[in-house]
């Protein structure tokens, strides 16, 4: 063309001189660019160069050039050719190249298994390493079959996991815990997560999801369980009626021994107020003083000690009670511990002893014999 000096700021003469090309080459990609040309030259081949050369004002450039070779009378004649700066190209590329580089990198390092796949799962799209960390196969295994996964779920599992694999697109997206278990037979728990995202149309396209490993988390939460129901267990199974409530005077807790005491069900008190299911009428001021002071004071101690007083059952009637309140404050929450048992016949078996000693006394002292106790010494005592 009659403008090369657009390109890289040589005239036309220059262009023209023996030699050119050769010396715009930059000296690292020099030998292996003219090696190249030469070869595909010599084979009749068309081909295709990329490399780096230095434009008049010492710049670096880097072009593209798209070769065809011309024959006449069987025999390379000519070439012709364009050449294309593609500096910006490459440098874009290049940028896109260590984006990616550095975004493999993060999620290679990701102690969970980031993935994308096509809708129906019959694509896998990306899968990070750590997929070979958690499930113990290699990565490859989940490239070539993008279904290896779902073989893996527990049996318990896999219908559930099935369900909302195949919902994923009514429902945009998913987030469940499953278990899977891994070639050596040990058991995994994961929280997966992912969401339907649409193509250029608009459309559902893939699925990209997160799936952690959070076999700590569900077994501190399996043991915590267990022994919530055996704590739960020995407190039912408790002589004293069991009752907690929150810092309002809400219950919270109501054992077996509170409903045989009281007459209520737990479904019946859970979440009311205290003082109105076994407080007497005419203590529940005092009740409620107590209880707001308490509260208010951001106590959290309680000295021991049992104390005795009226209960109130279902059918209206009262009854003595012994008496053990437990404050327990966890960060900013107060919540209260009440043991309570039932001492009506400890008072009848009292009363019944007392009346016992009166009738005793009245008949010694109504004797018309004179009558005394010694002890072993002869001693009156």
């Amino acid at each position: 063309t009659r403008h090369p000096d657009s390109l890289l700021r040589y005239t036309v003469e220059e262009w023209l001189a023996d030699g050119f090309w050769r010396r715009i080459l930059h000296p690292a990609d020099r030998a292996a660019t003219e090696l190249l040309a030469r070869a595909e030259t010599d084979a009749g081949r068309d081909h295709l160069l990329e490399y780096r050369a230095l434009t008049a004002d010492g710049h670096e450039v880097r072009l593209r050039d798209q070769v065809r070779v011309v024959r006449e009378h069987g025999r390379v004649s000519r070439l012709r050719g364009v050449m294309v700066d593609i500096t910006q190209r490459h440098r874009e590329r290049e940028e896109f190249r260590e984006t990616r580089d550095l975004l493999d990198s993060v999620l290679g390092s990701i102690d969970a298994i980031v993935y994308s796949h096509s809708l129906t799962l019959h694509e896998r799209r990306y899968i990070n390493p750590a997929v070979g960390r958690i499930f113990g196969r290699p990565p490859e295994d989940f490239v070539r079959n993008p279904r290896a996964w779902l073989e893996m779920v527990h049996p318990g599992d896999r219908s559930r996991v099935q369900q909302a694999v195949e919902g994923v697109v009514v429902a945009g997206g998913l987030d469940l815990e499953y278990r899977i278990i891994r070639p050596d037979g040990s058991m995994v728990w994961l929280r997966d997560r992912a969401r339907v995202v649409p193509g250029a149309d608009g459309r559902p396209e893939r699925v990209d999801g997160i799936a952690g490993d959070v076999t700590l988390r569900k077994e501190a939460e399996l043991a915590l369980q267990r022994s919530e129901e055996q704590t739960r267990a020995i407190i039912d199974s408790a002589l004293d009626a069991v009752i907690t409530t929150d810092e309002g005077g809400r219950i919270t807790g109501w054992n077996q021994c509170a409903v045989t005491t009281f007459g209520w069900s737990a479904g019946e008190v859970l979440g009311r107020p205290l003082e109105q299911i076994i407080v007497p009428p005419d203590q529940r001021a005092d009740h409620r003083r107590w209880f707001r002071g308490f509260r208010d004071s951001g106590s959290s101690e309680l000295p021991p000690r049992r104390m005795e007083t009226q209960a109130l059952r279902r059918d209206g009637t009262t009854f003595p009670v012994e008496v053990s309140l437990s404050p327990i404050r966890v960060g900013n929450r107060l919540t209260f511990s009440i043991f309570l048992r039932d001492i009506s016949e400890q008072r009848q078996d009292g009363l019944a002893l007392r009346e016992s000693e009166a009738r005793y006394r009245a008949l010694i002292n109504s004797a018309p014999d004179g009558i005394f106790t010694l002890d072993v010494e002869g001693r009156v005592v």
